[in-house]
Parts: structure tokens; C-alpha cells; sequence
């Protein structure tokens, strides 16, 4: 198996250290657990993970170990500050692609239980966007990552934000196809949902 090497810590959460270290020649994200933390969700996390990235989706599990799991370095910035600085129309493709992602968690049925508020965990890297930590996530007979993303373009900072750079999503509508789609979870709903998004 090969080492790490040049481990260089990097953030603390509630539930994990973060380190990046050198992984022959990439750099990688390793997380373990916080030592204060009352649950251990290191081989939660590793578990989801391996899930979602068989459907092309978050960063790419490495490897676990029983005190660690060594996965993709991301790299990119959050979705406030890259929105500050894009277009209209790339704002609208990159809310596209992620609307998809979420579409996917809801397929799949995994609750990534963090869309309401992704300030943190989402990375976007030329227009691509990629969700990170997964520690929260739990599979779920009725997800909810598709409507928290649409509460999360109608409300709050990030929609305000929206409406400055010129992307106006018609927050009515947008809600009302989200309670439609939370019904069924149709693809008539989905696809009702990602043509007011894309505008």
C-alpha cells in the first residue's frame, strides 16, 4: 500500500480533522475522526461515498482505513464567491449541473441533508460544481435534495445574490414545481423545475 507523505493539516469539524497529504504524485484529503466527537462517521462517510461516486458524483474515495478515509483533493471555491464573479449564463449551466447531481441523490435515494445551506459543501471548479462530505448523508425512502436546493435559490443571502448578478428565478413557480415534485418524484416535476432554473 502506498504512504502518505507530506501530511499537512488542514481543518477541524464537529466530526473530523482534515489533513491533505501527498499520495505518490497527487494530493489527496485525508479525514479522521475529531476525537471529541461522540460518533465515529468515518466508515459512514467512506460507505456513502463509495456509493455516490458509482454515479459520477463527489470527490473520488481513494481508499478507508479503519481510522481514516484518504479520498480526491478538491479543488475550487464556494458557490457564493464563484457566483460573484460568473455570468448569468454560467451561474444558470452550473445550477443546472448541480440541480442534476441532486436529481441523481434523489434517485438513488441517499439525503445528502446539507442543500439548504451548501455554502460549505460546494466546490466549484470551471463551472463545475462538486459536493463534499458526505458524513451527514444517509439513505432515505424520501430524500429531499432536489427541494432544498430549490428553497436554498429562492431565500436567504444566496438568492439575493442571484437577483444582483441578473439570474432571476421566478421564486413562485419554482417552489410550486418543488411541492409537486416532492410528491412523486416524477420526471415530469424534475423536468418542470430544471427548465425554470436554466431560464
Amino acid at each position: 500500500m502506498m504512504p502518505l507523505r507530506d501530511i499537512t493539516y488542514l481543518a477541524k469539524g464537529k466530526r473530523g480533522i482534515a489533513s491533505t497529504a501527498r499520495l505518490g504524485t497527487r494530493i489527496v484529503l485525508v479525514k479522521e475522526r475529531n476525537p471529541r466527537a461522540s460518533v465515529d462517521t468515518i466508515a459512514h462517510e467512506a460507505r456513502i461515498l463509495g456509493i455516490v461516486n458509482s454515479h459520477g458524483i463527489g470527490p473520488r474515495l481513494v481508499r478507508h482505513e479503519p481510522t481514516r478515509l484518504i479520498r480526491e483533493y478538491v479543488t475550487g471555491v464556494g458557490i457564493e464567491e464563484w457566483t460573484r464573479r460568473a455570468t448569468p449564463r454560467a451561474t444558470r449551466a452550473m445550477l443546472t449541473r448541480l440541480l442534476d447531481q441532486c436529481r441523481t441523490l434523489d434517485t438513488i435515494r441517499i439525503d445528502k441533508r446539507e442543500m439548504t445551506r451548501p455554502y460549505k459543501h460546494v466546490l466549484i471548479a470551471c463551472g463545475i460544481p462538486t459536493q463534499i462530505d458526505y458524513d451527514r448523508a444517509r439513505e432515505s425512502p424520501r430524500p429531499h435534495n432536489v427541494t432544498q436546493l430549490c428553497q436554498f435559490l429562492t431565500a436567504g443571502r444566496y438568492a439575493h445574490l442571484l437577483a444582483e448578478r441578473g439570474v432571476n428565478i421566478d421564486k413562485e413557480r419554482l417552489l410550486s414545481a418543488a411541492k409537486t415534485y416532492k410528491k412523486t418524484y416524477a420526471n415530469e416535476g424534475y423536468d418542470r423545475i430544471r427548465a425554470i432554473i436554466n431560464g
